[in-house]
């Protein structure tokens, strides 16, 4: 049996002189530091040859003990292993040059017998500030915006659809039919005042509503049926009649509706 020591691993290497070739099972026990112990298996590498490799677990003597069957063969085998200390434990004083050393280096003082609770905790240590560029940080940043700001000027976000998935579909289907009945109300409104303008009749609630919806401040004048009377020759003077002012579309229909009965009433008596 060999072993050696390769970093922190220890190796056991075993090898099988018997005249008669054969594969053996060889277990390893080793016993280290700590009384701790631990078994491993070793494996055939080569011809008559039985390797393991197992981590050691501290420093001290390590004893091992292996046990070989094969056949009718039963073979038993010892070694050792010794992992040293580290060679500081061989000074039993300090070292004044590497204690300055590390005083220089690190900016540290050497505290003697002589020193006190206050030359350890109130030290007034000066502050350390280091600065760094953000330069690739504002690059990276703006190579996410560049993205994102084309994404919002070249597409369309539908908001209604978007609010459509966050809204009840009663409360949906309730809005659609108020703003229907507007579009349809609309609708008829505006076919109505374009049927006035080019000389419909008009349903009078109708009228009414577009009256109310156009109220303005002028004044219509009513014609005077007796003025073009007396500019005709051979036509009898009209009385005058009483002025009736009205404003806005009605007064505007009323005043046509007179013109039409007075011309009427002209034809009749001539």
């Amino acid at each position: 049996m060999s072993t050696y020591i390769s970093g922190g691993d220890g190796t056991i290497v075993v090898e099988d002189f018997h005249p008669s070739e054969g594969f053996m099972e060889i277990q390893a026990r080793v016993s280290g530091p700590h009384g701790r112990s631990q078994q491993v298996a070793l494996k055939q590498v080569s011809p008559r040859r039985y390797q393991a490799t197992l981590p050691l677990w501290g420093a001290g003597r390590y004893h091992v003990s292996a046990a070989g069957a094969g056949g009718d063969r039963k073979e038993n085998c010892f070694g050792r292993m010794v992992v040293s200390y580290s060679p500081e434990y061989l000074w039993f004083r300090s070292n004044p040059q590497v204690i300055d050393e590390i005083v220089k280096r690190t900016g540290g003082q050497i505290l003697t017998k002589d020193s006190t609770a206050d030359d350890i905790y109130r030290n007034h240590r000066q502050p350390q500030r280091s600065s760094r560029p953000i330069f690739d940080q504002v690059l990276i940043l703006l190579a996410c915006l560049i993205p994102l700001d084309v994404a919002l000027r070249r597409i369309q976000i539908d908001w209604l659809l978007i609010r459509s998935w966050f809204t009840s579909k009663k409360r949906l289907q309730a809005e659609s039919t108020a703003t229907m009945g507007a579009l349809l109300q609309r609708r008829q409104a505006v076919k109505s005042e374009l049927e006035t303008r080019r000389g419909t009749p008009v349903a009078p609630d109708l009228r009414d509503r577009l009256a109310d919806r156009r109220v303005t401040t002028s004044t219509v004048p009513v014609p005077d049926p007796t003025k073009a009377n007396a500019e005709s020759p051979g036509t009898k003077p009209q009385p005058k009649a009483a002025p009736d002012v009205e404003t806005g579309t009605t007064g505007r229909l009323k005043a046509l509706k007179r013109q039409r009965e007075a011309e009427k009433k002209q034809e009749g008596e001539e």
